[in-house]
Parts: C-alpha cells; sequence; structure tokens
C-alpha cells in the first residue's frame, strides 16, 4: 500500500479473485468483507472501495467517598483531554480538551465515542463538602467498543477526601462571664 492506504495488485491473472483485508490499519477496525473480483479482460482494472471505522470505546469513573467507599457522591465534575504528543504525560500547552463527562446515577460519570487513542480524566470540580484530586490520570481506548473504568485506587473507585475542620468549645460561667469552666 502507498502512504494514503491505496493498495495495488499488479500481473493478476485471469480468473475469478476475493479480495479481503486480513489487517486493519492502527485505529481502526478490521472490515470482514469478502469482495469479489473478476479478471477477464487483459490489462483491465477494477477498483474497490474498503470502508474502515474508526476505533471507538468509553471512559467512565465512580465518584465515591474515601472514608465511605460504599457512599457515592455527586456533582464532581470531568474533564477529558486526548494525549496529543502521545507521551502520557499531561501538558496544558500541547494536549487538548475534548470535553466534560455525564455524570448519571450513583456517581457514575460517563464519555462515550472516544476514538483510539491515549486520553487523561482529569476532576475539574469535587463535589461540595470534598477536597479536588488535582492528578491527571492516562488511560488508552485500543479495543473497539471497550469500556475503561478509570480509578485514583484501584479496586474502589475515584475517591474523595471530606473537608475536614477542628471545632472548639469553652464552658464559661454564665453569671461569671470572666470565670472559664
Amino acid at each position: 500500500s502507498n502512504e494514503i492506504g491505496v493498495f495495488l495488485f499488479e500481473n493478476v491473472p485471469y480468473g475469478k479473485w476475493t479480495v479481503r483485508e486480513i489487517k486493519a490499519a492502527p485505529a481502526f477496525v478490521l472490515n470482514g468483507s469478502n469482495y469479489e473480483v473478476i479478471i477477464d479482460e487483459d490489462g483491465e482494472t477494477v477498483q474497490i472501495e474498503v470502508e474502515n471505522k474508526f476505533i471507538v470505546g468509553s471512559v467512565q469513573t465512580i465518584k465515591v467517598d474515601k472514608d465511605y467507599p460504599e457512599n457515592t457522591l455527586s456533582g464532581a465534575v470531568f474533564e477529558i483531554y486526548v494525549d496529543v504528543d502521545n507521551d502520557k504525560e499531561f501538558n496544558p500547552r500541547i494536549d487538548l480538551l475534548v470535553g466534560e463527562m455525564v455524570e448519571g446515577e450513583n456517581g457514575l460519570h460517563t464519555m462515550e465515542n472516544l476514538r483510539y487513542n491515549g486520553y487523561f480524566l482529569h476532576e475539574k470540580t469535587a463535589p461540595e463538602g470534598f477536597l479536588k484530586d488535582d492528578s491527571y490520570y492516562y488511560f488508552e481506548i485500543r479495543v473497539n467498543g471497550e469500556v475503561v473504568t478509570v480509578k485514583n485506587e484501584a479496586g474502589v473507585g475515584f475517591l474523595n477526601e471530606a473537608i475536614k475542620g477542628t471545632v472548639t468549645t469553652t464552658k464559661i460561667d454564665k453569671e461569671y462571664p470572666d470565670n472559664k469552666l
């Protein structure tokens, strides 16, 4: 084949032939169709158009409370960036925003129809009352129809730690406020 994907079979003998794709180009789904070709004239050229579809998949993450992982959280906003330079390291000057994930039920966030490539998942906004995770999590779409699950803690989900503070109290005598008890 040439650089634009044109295949050429020269000096094909007289007869009936079957043309079939045996290996797809990277990022494309193998086309399993058989194309019948008949050569019955000398010097004849037969053209076939073979269509390939892009490999596409989805990403998902489940937002949970770090202290109580059985509790899912809503209200987070996740962004997906494409790894433009394919170095698996996020660079805000190079890597491009694809969009925001859609939040469904029970803390599940998804984005569908991502083409074959490397990507980063980033938490743009944490749920109210929780600390944001500032990391960029790399993942890849390599198999058609696959659903990649991104977790910041293996086996659990995408955890957020609750915002915590300290409360102190001082007891005072109501009749003598300067006397601390």
